[in-house]
């Protein structure tokens, strides 16, 4: 989930560092926490060094903050990004949800950073229902308004947000109509937009659950089969934490010390027999599973 208060941050980075922040928030709990992210979950998307630069330059930029640890890995905070930042004061939902066909679509994971933070910030502006049918609200802007604002947001040259309006016409139906003080853009979502606007077969809790697990694995260089993987998972739905990250941490633990047995496959029983251990729970009730 991205708030929509977190947005704006997104407007002047660099595609490697696009490319790694909404991964990274694909993955983060309830706290804004990404643990065990390793340089090789990132091959297929970047070079070695450029995950390091993307890592730097959120970094610098105060969006994450990096904790590197002595087992290879790094543990991320992504500042303003908890569930908490995702609704107003009057519980209302306010954020995007990235597990939808829209953004795991080859058509969006091809534009350039700042065309995607172009799209994100439309799709926001453009998602109020106007009718029972679905249509969505447009957003106009003057010209002279609408170049002021993202010349300053993202450092570039008029041309240059022209070529960008140009990438989103899959996107958005950009349009131009004469107000009382000048020229203005309407912006309205485009057919594509809305066929891609529905959630994926994936349940996003359950896939950044399963990262965690197969991260803390990794990191303590444990074994485990897909069926593992989904069993230790599901501890989350069965104790149903208020917070995350200290769930998380008792988790990690219990990995930890299951580590230091003999055998390197992994057993989700004996894992959920030390995290009752370690949530202070009787072992005994975990005898069954």
């Amino acid at each position: 989930m991205i708030p929509f208060t977190f947005i704006d941050k997104l407007n002047n980075l660099t595609n490697c560092e696009m490319d790694m922040i909404l991964w990274l928030l694909e993955r983060k709990n309830s706290q804004g926490l990404v643990g065990g992210v390793r340089v090789s979950m990132f091959k297929k998307m970047m070079a070695k060094q450029s995950f390091y630069n993307a890592l730097d330059g959120l970094e610098n930029k105060e969006i994450i903050n990096v904790k590197h640890n002595n087992t290879g890995d790094h543990d991320i905070f992504i500042y303003g990004c908890s569930d908490k930042d995702c609704v107003d004061e009057s519980g209302k939902a306010r954020y995007i949800n990235l597990n939808r066909e829209l953004f795991k679509s080859a058509a969006f994971k091809n534009l350039t950073s700042r065309a995607k933070y172009m799209v994100l910030d439309f799709y926001v502006k453009t998602s109020v229902k106007i009718n029972a049918s679905g249509t969505k609200a447009t957003h106009e802007k003057y010209m002279n308004e609408f170049y002021e604002k993202y010349i300053n947001e993202m450092k570039r040259t008029k041309r240059r947000i022209r070529e960008y309006l140009h990438e989103l016409k899959e996107f958005f139906n950009i349009t131009l109509k004469k107000g009382k003080s000048g020229w203005k853009y309407i912006i309205g979502r485009a057919k594509m937009m809305y066929a891609l606007d529905k959630k994926t077969a994936e349940v996003a809790a359950k896939q950044r659950r399963k990262h965690f697990v197969q991260a803390m694995f990794g990191r303590y260089k444990l074994k485990a089969s897909d069926n593992a993987i989904n069993d230790v998972a599901a501890l989350y739905i069965t104790y149903k934490p208020e917070n995350e990250s200290i769930f998380e941490r008792k988790l990690e633990r219990a990995v930890k010390t299951h580590s230091k047995d003999k055998n390197k496959e992994v057993s989700p029983a004996r894992i959920h027999e030390l995290l009752r251990l370690e949530l202070g729970l009787q072992v005994k009730a975990a005898a069954n599973d």
